[in-house]
């Protein structure tokens, strides 16, 4: 994690989101989750749906190309006490799923959002929860 990743400012928050969003690229391209959800609080239900659809995505020999987020933009708009809601703007790639035998699946379309992580800081940041606008 980035240094400024370890304080409770506004910087640290926004370090915090970027550092989750490498992590969240890192599943995808890996199939490993742990590390992932290792930042991600227990209440976090879009956390939780991304790494059911990794672990989907990866069972069995498949495999996902692409599909990586570049974050085009992370500012904190609110903060309560340790709470934090940060605005980020997002570009996802296209990609693909394959299958074992490296057959396709799927395709998987571009994206491009706006939306709002809400994240935490309680013996270090976990992710709360990724909202719409």
């Amino acid at each position: 994690m980035p240094p400024e990743a370890q304080e409770m400012t506004n910087e640290g928050a926004e370090a915090f989101v970027r550092y989750w969003f490498d992590l969240a690229n890192y599943a995808q391209a890996t199939g490993d989750t742990d590390p992932l959800m290792a930042q991600s609080g227990p209440e976090c239900d879009m956390c939780a749906a991304l790494r059911d659809g990794v672990e989907a995505s990866y069972h069995d020999g498949g495999r996902v190309i692409g599909t990586l987020w570049t974050l085009t933009q992370c500012s904190v708009i609110t903060r309560r006490s340790e709470v934090f809601g940060v605005q980020i703007t997002f570009d996802q790639s296209p990609g693909l799923e394959l299958d074992s035998g490296s057959v396709l699946k799927q395709t998987l379309d571009g994206d491009h959002q706006t939306l709002v992580a809400v994240v935490s800081f309680h013996n270090g940041w976990h992710m709360a929860e990724i909202a719409t606008t």
